[in-house]
């Protein structure tokens, strides 16, 4: 009885010791990861990257110098992640074997700052005349999705579309558009005005938008007072263009023959004023084919056709109504009744 109990312990020790050989062999067997984490051009180490393994779920940072490490790993695929502010992320799948360490260096590229750009920025103004304009968006660094919708979705103005893709303009040199289309049978105004709102590289851009009525110009409220009975004056525009407006005016010899008519500028006796109590002392003149600035043209008036001229002046105030033309003229033939032909309080338009 004592035998088999003494033979029972032993076979029990036994096996404790085998078990314990196993799990010290199987110990040895577990496997390590550590690398170099490093900027991709200078090859300078990143500091305090953060390295994550999986399907371990466990994580590190690089020390000072860029280096990490992770120690008793069992055999197998791992997928390595570093992520660190200054750069772009990157991905790593690793294999583990058994007893071995494997050396994963891992190069980063600093993060290109992307951005995007619309114009025109300061808005889009569809006048009375226009019915189609865009917006264009350029992406610089990167391509960037944009999203584009109208505040407030106004009946009265569309886009072509909502969404897309901004190419990079530094690899592709191509914009993108946002065309925006007016239809006037449904302004409820005789001026709208509505935000078109675009978000692109994690921007919002607000661009005005404007639109006015389509009206034909009246200019039944100025007053018109020609140099002679036989010289018949008339309005054709006064519309602004930019900060400039330009007068568009045509008169017609119906009885005086051919001659050489003058127009003088306002430093050689015509005279231009706004309803706002300003007076200009530069104009650019022309008439029929001659062209001059702050100098007299003349040219030959023939008798019958209708011959056009204009008068330009800079500088006009964007709250000017109307303004007064005092035109001195002049003939090389026969006398006219008057030496000015007058246009008064002339409606500027848009």
């Amino acid at each position: 009885m004592k035998k088999d109990f003494f033979y029972l312990l032993c076979a029990v020790s036994l096996a404790g010791c085998l078990e314990a050989t196993t799990t010290e062999g199987e110990a040895e067997k577990l496997g390590e990861i550590w690398g170099y984490v490093c900027d991709i051009d200078s090859r300078e180490g990143i500091s305090n990257a953060l390295v994550e393994l999986s399907p371990s779920n466990i994580s590190c940072r690089t020390d000072p110098k860029g280096f990490y490490g992770f120690n008793d790993l069992a055999s197998g695929n791992y997928k390595i992640t570093v992520q660190s502010d200054r750069y772009d992320g990157l991905c790593r799948q690793v294999m583990i074997e058994p007893g071995r360490e494997f050396v994963c260096d891992l190069f980063l590229r600093e993060k290109i700052n992307s951005y995007a750009e619309v114009t025109p920025a300061e808005g889009l103004d569809f006048g009375r005349g226009k019915d189609v304009l865009a917006v264009t968006l350029k992406a610089h660094n990167a391509a960037l999705d944009f999203h584009a919708e109208l505040e407030g979705n106004p009946a009265w103005v569309s886009l072509e579309k909502s969404d897309g893709t901004i190419p990079n303009f530094e690899r592709t040199s191509k914009v993108e558009y946002v065309k925006l289309t007016v239809d006037r049978n449904k302004m409820k105004k005789d001026e709208e005005t509505c935000y078109l709102v675009v978000r692109a590289g994690q921007k919002d851009f607000r661009v005005m938008v404007t639109a006015r009525q389509n009206v034909e110009n009246d200019y039944s409220s100025a007053k018109v007072t020609s140099c002679d009975s036989r010289v018949t004056a008339g309005i054709v525009s006064c519309v602004r263009s930019g900060s400039s407006v330009v007068f568009n005016f045509a008169l017609t010899n119906t009885g005086l023959g051919d001659f050489t008519f003058y127009i003088y500028p306002v430093r050689q006796g015509s005279t231009v004023y706004d309803d706002k109590g300003n007076e200009y002392t530069s104009t650019y003149l022309t008439f029929r084919d001659v062209t001059h600035n702050d100098a007299m043209v003349y040219s030959r008036f023939p008798e019958g056709p209708e011959c056009k001229g204009s008068i330009t002046i800079k500088n006009v105030p964007s709250n000017v109504k109307t303004i007064t033309y005092l035109i001195k003229v002049g003939s090389g033939g026969p006398n006219l009744t008057e030496d000015r032909i007058s246009f008064k309080n002339v409606p500027v338009y848009e």
